[in-house]
C-alpha cells in the first residue's frame, strides 16, 4: 500500500502502514492547531512581526505576491517550527497582518 505524501515524515518504519499514517496525521493536526488560535493584535505583533533582517530578505523577492508568500513562509516556519506545504490553511488575520507590514494587498497571495 502506497502512503500519501505528507509534509514531514516521522521515522515510523516500525509501525504498520495505517497506524503510521494515523500517527503522522495526528502530529500534523496538533501542530496546525496553533494556527486556529484567536489572532489578537497582541498575538500578531508578538509572534509574527517582521524583523529588519526579515524585511531585507523579503525585499529580494520579485513581485508583491512572492514577497508576501515568502514572508508568510518565513514567519510561520519560525512560529510553527515546521514548513507548511501550502498557505491555504493560514488564517486571514495572519495574511492581512503580514501584508500590512509589507504594504501589500492580501489578495496578491492568490497568485503566489
Amino acid at each position: 500500500m502506497e502512503r500519501p505524501a505528507l509534509s514531514m515524515q516521522l521515522p515510523l518504519a516500525f509501525l504498520e502502514d495505517e497506524e503510521a499514517l494515523r500517527l503522522q496525521q495526528e502530529v500534523e493536526g496538533r501542530r496546525l492547531r496553533l494556527l486556529n488560535l484567536e489572532w489578537t493584535p497582541e498575538r500578531l505583533s508578538r509572534d509574527l512581526l517582521l524583523l529588519p533582517a526579515d524585511r531585507a530578505a523579503v525585499k529580494t523577492g520579485r513581485g508583491r505576491q512572492n514577497r508576501l508568500g515568502f514572508a508568510l513562509h518565513l514567519l510561520l516556519l519560525r512560529y510553527l517550527h515546521f514548513p507548511l506545504p501550502t498557505l491555504d490553511v493560514v488564517p486571514d488575520a495572519v495574511v492581512r497582518f503580514v501584508a500590512l507590514q509589507l504594504r501589500a494587498d492580501p489578495a496578491a497571495l492568490a497568485t503566489y
